[in-house]
């Protein structure tokens, strides 16, 4: 019972330090000759698996605004390292929940402040060429690591230390080093 209770105030140490998740525009200024218009995005959601970290299942199609959701910890708990999270989906919608928020709050627990990135996708209807998406989804990942670099200290991390990770079609975007 007692090694138990010592991982429960572990785990509870950790969740006390972790700040709320914030869902943020990725292009506050707008974003620079935007080819994706979509009406809105569509939201639906899969059955929850047993054992999701969030007990969200959400997947999101006909993205036309990145945004990006941050999972920050105390500066003192922080250990300085940052990572965009680039959830999969096809290519055709992204799976947020699953290849996103779940890997982002474990992330968390272990002391990384993790981006979940709402990126474009590109939906039947509104097909643009793969160059031209993978461009966009491109300049959607290196604005995340931009993020996160000029608002380093503000959030506990090295600049330095900032990397991506991805899913399925997420993947092409984690090996991007700025």
């Amino acid at each position: 019972m007692l090694p138990l209770l010592v991982i429960f105030g572990l785990f509870l140490e950790k969740a006390i330090t972790a700040q709320a998740p914030i869902e943020l525009p990725l292009w506050p200024n707008g974003i620079p000759n935007n080819p994706v218009k979509y009406e809105k995005e569509k939201i639906r959601t899969e059955p929850v698996l047993k054992s999701p970290l969030s007990q969200k299942s959400a997947i999101i199609r006909q993205v036309y605004e990145p945004t990006y959701t941050l999972y920050t910890l105390d500066k003192d708990t922080a250990n300085g390292v940052a990572i965009v999270l680039c959830p999969g989906g096809g290519f055709k919608e992204l799976w947020i929940d699953r290849a996103g928020t779940d890997f982002a709050i474990w992330l968390a627990s272990k002391g990384f402040t993790a981006m979940v990135l709402t990126y474009y996708s590109n939906t039947p209807g509104f097909t643009l060429e793969r160059d031209v998406f993978n461009g966009e989804v491109y300049a959607d990942a290196k604005q995340a690591i931009h993020m996160l670099r000029i608002r380093a200290h503000e959030f506990g991390i090295d600049k330095n230390k900032v990397g991506s990770s991805g899913f399925s079609s997420g993947v092409p975007y984690r090996f991007l080093l700025l």
